[in-house]
């Protein structure tokens, strides 16, 4: 009988992207708030970190009309009509964040990836900072796949925070279909361009659909108004679009729509690890392995997603793909060792140290890793 499975050799022949290829989206609004890792202010030394990590990239800045960009150093600086976000909390709610902001992450997001040329496309919100192009090295790596779920022509590297399998919250547990971060992506233009091909949220309607309509789900959040996030309504509007798969709300927790999500976020995505990623939000400077153990729990880390790649794509495992480093080093954190700084530090040096390359190169690239992550411990 022939095997549904499939290996694809374009990904198999792939060489890792060169710099020149790629465009760095830096999308949402310009943060000036300035810390000792942002001197210059946030977006500043979010874009510096680009140019001195990738420095042959194109660079864009996607934000909004009226913004003042004096002084920021991109190659492009798209403006958009600021769509505005929506009230998903009752007005008695005093949440630290009450606006559902998808609208703003899908025109900003567009806006950019309609200007770029090159082949491959970093995306990073405004107050991601980039300390490493280790990422770039999982790109194609894993290249098998069920043709009956794969629409994109590669997968898109996705950030595990918040990529969510489910979460937890009074001791109940509630999963979380399609969650995948909009933080970051990198991956072929086009496949970029087809993931954000989604029509705008329809507003108010989904930030306070649970305002007139009854929830069909058990729900983890009864104060909150929305239909789904963000992140949920990206990429189910690609399943929908794609393979007629709808999600009915956030809470939708059937067995049918949850192995319809890792499915399809098995075969499209590839969620890696902070550490493999690099990235650090210089605005919430929340980290990974120290996230506490009930958000921890249901991330979809890339340990958890190599194993529904194993499972939906009859995937083999390259070396390096879980590695016991990260576990570790999660349980050395929570005992109370230095967060932040040091721990980005830290995470890119396991990445390097668990790679397959001679150790002689390890060595040198970890003494390049931390020369060039030295703005962290100043």
């Amino acid at each position: 009988m022939k095997s549904r499975f499939i290996t694809s050799a374009r990904a198999a022949q792939q060489a890792r992207p060169a710099h020149r290829d790629i465009t760095v989206v830096v999308q949402g609004p310009v943060m000036s708030q300035h810390s000792q890792l942002a001197p210059d202010g946030i977006t500043a030394t979010v874009l510096q970190r680009v140019r001195q990590v990738l420095p042959e990239a194109t660079v864009i800045l996607s934000t909004w009309a009226g913004t003042d960009v004096s002084g920021l150093n991109a190659d492009a600086f798209i403006f958009s009509d600021d769509p505005g976000g929506t009230r998903f909390y009752p007005p008695e709610a005093r949440p630290a964040n009450p606006l559902n902001n998808g609208n703003r992450l899908i025109v900003s997001t567009r806006a950019g990836l309609a200007q770029v040329t090159t082949r491959y496309t970093l995306k990073i919100r405004s107050d991601l900072a980039l300390f490493h192009d280790h990422f770039l090295d999982y790109f194609g790596r894993y290249n098998a796949y069920d043709p009956a779920w794969h629409v994109l022509k590669s997968r898109i590297l996705a950030f595990p925070i918040y990529s969510l399998k489910f979460e937890q919250r009074g001791g109940a547990t509630g999963y979380r279909p399609f969650h995948i971060s909009d933080w970051c992506y990198f991956g072929l233009t086009e496949d970029l361009r087809q993931l954000y091909a989604c029509p705008l949220m329809p507003e108010p309607e989904t930030s306070q659909w649970f305002s007139t309509q009854p929830r069909r789900h058990p729900t983890l959040w009864p104060e909150r108004w929305w239909r789904y996030s963000p992140e949920q309504y990206v990429t189910s509007q690609l399943a929908l679009h794609t393979l007629g798969i709808h999600l009915e709300d956030g809470d939708q927790n059937d067995p049918l729509i949850r192995q319809q999500s890792d499915r399809f976020i098995a075969n499209n995505f590839c969620v890696l690890d902070q550490w493999q990623w690099g990235m650090l939000s210089l605005k919430l400077l929340n980290t990974q392995l120290t996230l506490p153990d009930v958000i921890y729990a249901g991330l979809y880390r890339h340990g958890i997603w190599c194993q529904d790649y194993q499972l939906y794509a009859n995937g083999s495992l390259p070396r390096g793909s879980d590695p016991l480093l990260p576990r570790l080093a999660r349980q050395w954190l929570k005992r109370g060792a230095t967060r932040h700084p040091v721990e980005m530090q830290w995470e890119g040096s396991l990445h390097i140290l668990n790679a397959p390359d001679p150790w002689a190169v390890r060595w040198r690239k970890l003494a390049h890793h931390w020369r060039n992550s030295k703005v962290l411990s100043e």
